[in-house]
């Protein structure tokens, strides 16, 4: 077919999810590094326990996500150094901006409404609003996710698309006061340029926007070979109130 030659980046997340043991899924692209508060606060059974009680209540928790000054060897040794640092060294990198919020010159909308200037002064969770081309990353419990559209095979727009079906189910955002996320540098990827040249771009294009009108219209369905992923948003809806219900 057409899209064959594409990597099908939302075909593995659907298999990483069903074979997922845990019920809390971190949904994290593999070019990002976790702060170290956060893998000790999952570490914990007793921070655990606390997310876990968080994620319980339709809430997604989402990291804020950072990027340095820098390639290669260079980069990657301030990223380390970020993910080690506690919460105060950081807040000094964004304000002398030897960091900034991951790709906010170029895409503001995939994660301006995590508001960085509000995390900076905070100390609790607080919640932002979804709007459209938001694309945080998100810890949130297994119960709530739906399944990603594998039609989206190449680069873009795959995970917009299911954040907003994650939004639209109504689960809420709710920013971490202190643990972040930050991309590790790296080569610009072939497959970008492959999906541009190639005219998958603008064919990803035509099922976003198909996609973000169903989805408007509870009549989305995450195109997948999973057996048990075949379910409107209406059905899901549906099936959350009954067991809502029943608990």
């Amino acid at each position: 077919s057409h899209d064959a030659g594409f990597y099908p980046y939302n075909a593995v997340r659907n298999r990483a999810m069903q074979w997922a043991r845990g019920d809390l899924f971190f949904l994290l692209d593999a070019d990002f590094v976790p702060s170290a508060g956060l893998v000790e606060e999952w570490s914990d059974p007793a921070g655990r326990e606390e997310l876990a009680e968080q994620l319980d209540r339709d809430v997604a928790i989402v990291l804020p996500a950072l990027e340095v000054q820098g390639e290669g060897v260079e980069g990657t040794a301030r990223v380390e150094a970020l993910v080690r640092g506690e919460r105060g060294p950081v807040l000094s990198k964004l304000r002398r901006g030897e960091a900034s919020g991951f790709h906010v010159r170029q895409f503001k909308r995939g994660h301006g409404p995590t508001d960085l200037l509000r995390w900076s002064t905070s100390s609790a969770f607080y919640p932002v609003r979804y709007a459209r081309g938001y694309e945080p990353y998100v810890i949130v419990h297994r119960r709530h996710v739906p399944w990603y559209d594998e039609r989206f095979r190449g680069y873009g727009r795959d995970k917009i698309v299911h954040l907003t079906h994650l939004a639209e189910l109504g689960v809420k955002f709710l920013v971490h006061p202190a643990a972040f996320v930050v991309h590790l540098p790296h080569p610009v990827t072939a497959t970008l340029q492959h999906t541009r040249v190639s005219g998958q771009w603008d064919r990803l294009l035509e099922i976003f926007d198909e996609a973000n009108a169903e989805i408007k219209n509870h009549t989305f369905v995450p195109v997948t070979t999973l057996e048990d992923g075949c379910e409107s948003l209406a059905q899901l809806a549906s099936r959350k109130k009954e067991r809502q219900g029943a608990e």
